[in-house]
């Protein structure tokens, strides 16, 4: 019986003098992880399987599975990429958008000018023309003779304009000025 318990002691001796280099090797393993690895099996080696199913069927199953981790930092380097140039995009777009609201503004501004400007040349041509009419009138009137005032006459005419009617106005300035001017005044 002793000679069974130490022949079995040996063969565990020898069963683990040769499980403690593999057990070494499986964990050297375990800690360089390959570039190119998808997995690590559950006894602690690497598998660069497409696909989870199968990875790691001689090696216990999939204890962790990279390609996924591999997708998702791909996935954020190009969600980072495109949010990046969105905001590039956007911030060009602003300052686009800024500077053609700047020249229309200006423009705007150069046109409200523009208007009121024509509409000052306007308005003095206007008061101009008013001026030389009034001012032709008045010549007209004050060359228009003087005679007595005729009994038809309201007493208080002052002129009779071209037209026949006639002018109470107290000053010839702008007598009979919508009735084609002065014909005569009144003594």
């Amino acid at each position: 019986m002793k000679a069974r318990q130490l022949a079995a002691a040996s063969c565990v001796a020898g069963a683990l003098a040769l499980a403690i280099p593999a057990l070494g090797a499986a964990a050297q393993a375990a800690k360089e992880k390959p570039k190119n690895a998808t997995a690590q099996c559950t006894d602690g080696t690497y598998s660069t399987a497409k696909s989870k199913q199968g990875a790691c069927s001689g090696h216990g199953g999939v204890q962790t599975w990279y390609a996924d981790e591999k997708a998702d930092k791909t996935a954020a380097k190009t969600a980072e990429k495109d949010t990046k140039a969105a905001a590039k995009t956007a911030e060009k777009e602003t300052k686009t958008a800024a500077k053609a609201t700047e020249k229309g503004v200006t423009t705007a501004a150069k046109t409200t000018e523009k208007a009121t400007k024509t509409a000052a040349k306007t308005t003095e041509k206007e008061v101009k023309g008013d001026t030389k009419a009034t001012e032709k009138e008045t010549t007209k009137s004050a060359k228009a003779e003087t005679v007595a005032r005729p009994s038809d006459a309201p007493a208080d005419a002052t002129a009779q304009c071209k037209d026949g009617s006639y002018s109470t106005s107290k000053q010839h300035s702008g007598a009979c000025s919508h009735h084609g001017g002065v014909k005569a005044w009144f003594k």
